[in-house]
């Protein structure tokens, strides 16, 4: 895989079975971002899609040389994020966003616009009503146990929605264990335990499929435990650091 010597921009973007959507992103992305000049890459993870998520991205990273792909066995959304932060060089801001295409891409301006006094511009999604109650209380859960843990609370830390300087980015992922549920929450409780400079604007969510009951799972279940657990030992280990 071919990289520019140095960019402004590396849009970090973990794929499963979104073969769906995949061209109107793109196409959506790349539009905000040459409106604004920027020098950038879109960054794709394609985790062992079993759609034709990967053949597309191969094509579409064939016709524009401002994407690249990276294809990986299925390993879940947390490792792959991990391995995407990781990665992540020659850039000074690293942005995140979900394949899914339900944040509003035309809010990306104002975070762009208001970097140069901030170190981390977080998204916090603006509550809908297909919001299922189980994920309006994960939201909840992972706000409260940032604020226990580290003093003070971001309302939708798991927002997948940031943009990050690469050099804050680089000093805190070495930090997220690699079995971490949700390791945008890790990475926010260490945003305030650094005191970083954080901005916070919302998003708003456009969902692509009528949603409703409490969208709860045993998966999602399991998540929360995970990500509370991980806090707590995150916690600990920068107290006995």
């Amino acid at each position: 895989m071919q990289h520019l010597n140095s960019r402004e921009l590396i849009v970090l973007v973990p794929v499963y079975n979104e073969a769906g959507i995949l061209k109107e992103f793109v196409k959506d992305w790349v539009r905000i971002l040459q409106g604004l000049n920027i020098d950038f890459v879109i960054r794709f993870y394609n985790d062992g899609s079993k759609d034709q998520s990967g053949l597309l991205l191969d094509e579409l990273a064939r016709s524009n040389q401002r994407i690249e792909v990276i294809h990986k066995p299925n390993s879940g959304h947390g490792s792959t994020l991990i391995q995407a932060y990781k990665e992540s060089d020659a850039a000074e801001w690293v942005f995140q966003v979900d394949s899914d295409h339900e944040l509003d891409h035309h809010v990306f301006r104002s975070f762009w616009e208001e970097r140069k006094l901030y170190d981390v511009l977080l998204g916090e999604r603006i509550i809908e009503k297909q919001t299922g109650i189980f994920r309006k209380f994960l939201s909840a859960l992972s706000s409260f146990s940032i604020r226990l843990f580290f003093g003070s609370g971001i309302k939708d830390s798991n927002c997948p929605y940031r943009l990050i300087r690469l050099e804050v980015l680089q000093s805190s992922i070495e930090k997220i264990p690699v079995k971490c549920f949700a390791p945008n929450v890790l990475l926010s409780a260490l945003f305030v335990k650094e005191k970083r400079r954080i901005k916070v604007l919302q998003v708003k969510q456009n969902f692509r499929k009528p949603r409703t009951g409490t969208g709860f799972s045993i998966m999602m279940l399991k998540g929360a435990v995970n990500t509370f657990v991980y806090l707590l030992r995150l916690k600990l280990s920068l107290r006995n650091s």
